[in-house]
């Protein structure tokens, strides 16, 4: 899910020790605007939500399951206050995926999570089961927080339960409070239809149904209970559809409704002091989409994406009647295909240009936008270029102000400050030739690349760990000779002509010690993954000093690298387990997202071994499915077909992978005269019917007869 940099993420830093680990280099962001500057605060594993506490505090919601509290003051410190990983699952988009605090915390002490919850077989070590009758759901739970800063689990109260989560992907997680103390709850269509789950993507209509909960936005009480006025409450047969005590029986509307017709509804933000508030809607191919919220509203998904009918950006005719169509959509062939972080800009923080403006952050391009309104609607224009990997970004408190806090799948929480046109403190970059090897061990540093914002002089601070500091040096490059074996930490610092001091850049450095050899041993290069069929993942590693490393030091992670035929410039990754420790674990492939990404598309193996100094090296590995080409033809020629609803006309071969499950329909037609009708496929399917990639070339062909032969006999005679 990434544009750049999508497997790199960094295991060094998933520790959750406090005090946090020094902030790392920390330059003023390339395409930042003149008098903003941004922080990296701290590394964290996959943040996907952020809240902060009316103390200024910071909650950080990490996919694995670990809530965290960031106390920036008097010293930073990072601590964990709830782990979920015993009832969690987060394999997939699943996980820990929202938080939210209570309006009346300082009182009460409560706030909201949304979470996976593994209903069937909790406790779990995080794997859940795909496409079955005993899925997970999603839910969200109202906890307490001490002022001790330990949450005790039994201080949970289930509040919304139910909510699908059928093929993993697809679970949103928005918390959000309004300005009337309603909490208002973010649900994914699921990935695939509850009912056939093998209708996935487009096909999957979960969004459409009022009866349950997939592909909507809900709104609470803090206590659960059902606002009076939301679309389906009062209704005869509505029922509360994520009821803690059980799934209820019949079939009427669910009273936690408040819209439907999303897809995969990411991230939303309210207008600071109003009811207004954005949703951004990830698309599946070919729109991303930014919605006002509506009561009773209806956005299309499956019917439409964007503007548009589904899958097209040439069929866009005006919604049906009951249909709500976004305030601002971006087609996929920008370059930008995930808008998943947003926030609005409080007044008075930012230039007045931004006062109340919408940002929103796009995961493949990297980027987040301003969104603008105009004389005949929206236009997004670039904010910052370089945000790597957003997951999710809210506004708190800096200072006597407000900065912008976001998080990445890099594992990272970033601050971006305005500081006007003050003086603006330098960046420093921190290099070395070598981070590692024998005692005695000669390093040369560089701070080549470090820049003052306004071009003024710059003097350098060196602090290199072993007890020599260099202060005010204009030695851009520094050789050092480090004479005991030990685990070392160079700083730089950088200060301009008017004592303004950059953000430290930090390096560590081995010595006496060299990073271990981690090995993927199985599968092989050569091996080609079947969907569903067990694949099995092992390895070894060894180092210098240690020999062969215990299985607790290997770590693992799987990526579905998702390329596009069309729009290839938008490859991004999905992680598809948490990260996962030992020699060896078993992994069942998924399918791929559609036709348009078998050709391209793989997993990526990750294997990761740490020494006992704590030095990592990470080995990866790319597996390609086994592809299999599939040929679709008629009798007569030249006839149309459906794929998985997608019109071809045959004859028509595809690239798919074994075991992928797909429907094909052969409809009645019309070319030129007479109408044709269907009689028979060549695997004596019905007319519509679900066929399995096997793992031979086959040729899949439907006859048809002339109308008249049907129904007029007599007209060959």
């Amino acid at each position: 899910m990434l544009k750049r940099y999508c497997f790199l993420i960094c295991l060094a830093f998933l520790a959750s020790a406090s005090p946090i680990p020094t902030t790392q280099a920390a330059p003023l962001a390339v395409g930042l605007p003149p008098g903003f500057v941004e922080t990296t605060l701290f590394n964290i594993f996959s943040p996907t939500a952020l809240a902060f506490l009316p103390d200024g505090n910071l909650l950080v919601a990490s996919q694995p399951g670990s809530l965290r509290l960031y106390r920036p003051k008097p010293s930073p410190t990072l601590t964990q206050v709830l782990n979920l990983n015993q009832v969690i699952c987060n394999d997939f988009h699943r996980g820990l995926l929202g938080v939210a605090v209570d309006p009346n915390f300082s009182t009460n002490r409560y706030i909201y999570l949304y979470y996976t919850f593994n209903k069937f077989n909790a406790p779990n070590s995080g794997e859940c089961s795909h496409s079955s009758p005993t899925d997970p759901v999603n839910r969200v739970s109202r906890f307490i927080l001490p002022a001790s800063g330990i949450i005790q689990t039994t201080t949970e109260t289930v509040l919304v339960d139910n909510i699908p989560s059928v093929n993993g992907t697809h679970n949103a997680g928005g918390l959000q409070f309004d300005p009337n103390g309603l909490l208002y709850i973010s649900a994914g269509d699921g990935g695939c239809k509850i009912a056939s789950a093998t209708d996935c993507y487009n096909r999957n209509d979960n969004s459409r149904y009022l009866d349950q909960l997939a592909g909507k936005m809900l709104r609470i009480y803090p206590d659960g209970r059902i606002p009076a006025d939301n679309p389906y409450a009062s209704e005869p047969t509505a029922r509360r559809c994520g009821d803690p005590a059980g799934f209820p029986t019949g079939s009427g509307p669910c009273q936690e409704i408040f819209a439907h017709g999303l897809r995969q509804p990411y991230q939303f933000s309210f207008k600071p002091n109003t009811s207004e508030f954005y949703i951004n809607d990830v698309g599946q191919d070919t729109w991303e989409e930014i919605s006002l919220g509506q009561l009773g509203a209806d956005y299309g998904w499956n019917l439409r994406e964007g503007h548009c009918i589904t899958a097209s950006s040439t069929n866009c005719p005006p919604p049906a009647p009951g249909l709500t169509d976004p305030i601002y959509d971006y087609n996929h062939n920008t370059g930008c295909a995930a808008a998943t972080a947003s926030a609005f800009v409080p007044s008075g923080v930012w230039p007045t240009g931004y006062d109340n403006l919408y940002l929103f952050g796009d995961f493949v391009c990297a980027t987040i936008f301003k969104l603008t309104p105009t004389d005949t609607g929206f236009t997004a224009t670039a904010f910052y270029t370089d945000a790597v990997g957003i997951t999710t970004m809210a506004f708190g408190p800096y200072s006597d102000t407000q900065a912008l806090y976001y998080g990445t799948l890099l594992g990272q929480v970033k601050r971006i400050v305005y500081t006007g046109w003050s003086n603006q403190p330098p960046s420093a970059r921190l290099a070395v030739d070598t981070a590692y090897g024998n005692t005695p061990l000669t390093v040369t540093l560089t701070a080549e690349g470090s820049f003052d914002p306004e071009n003024k002089p710059m003097t350098f601070d060196w602090d290199l760990g072993d007890g020599e500091i260099l202060t005010t040096t204009n030695s851009v490059t520094l050789t050092h000779m480090y004479s005991m074996a030990g685990v070392y930490t160079a700083t730089l610092t950088i200060r301009d002509e008017l004592d303004a001091l950059s953000e430290p850049a930090q390096l560590r450095l081995d010595v006496g010690n060299f990073p271990p050899a981690p090995r993927i041993l199985t599968p092989l290069t050569t091996t080609r993954f079947v969907i569903g069929q067990p694949l099995q993942l092992s390895g070894e590693a060894l180092d210098t000093d240690e020999g062969a490393l215990a299985g607790s030091a290997l770590t693992w992670q799987i990526f579905l690298r998702h390329i596009d035929e069309v729009n290839s410039g938008n490859a991004h990754s999905h992680p598809l387990i948490a990260i996962t420790s030992g020699y060896s674990l078993t992994f069942l492939p998924p399918p791929p997202e559609d036709f348009r990404a078998t050709a391209l598309s793989h997993l990526v193996l990750q294997l990761t071994a740490t020494d006992a100094w704590g030095l990592a090296r990470t080995v990866t590995q790319t597996l390609e499915p086994s592809r299999m080409p599939l040929t679709f033809t008629t009798q007569p020629l030249d006839l149309n077909l459906l794929i998985n609803s997608d019109l071809i006309t045959t004859p028509h071969t595809l690239t798919s992978w074994e075991g992928y499950e797909f429907e094909i329909a052969a409809p009645e037609q019309k070319r030129g005269e007479p109408r044709w009708v269907f009689e028979q496929w060549s695997d004596q399917g019905a007319t519509t019917h679900r066929i399995s990639t096997s793992p031979i070339t086959t040729t899949y062909t439907a006859l048809f007869q002339p109308y008249w032969d049907v129904w007029l006999p007599w007209a060959s005679w």
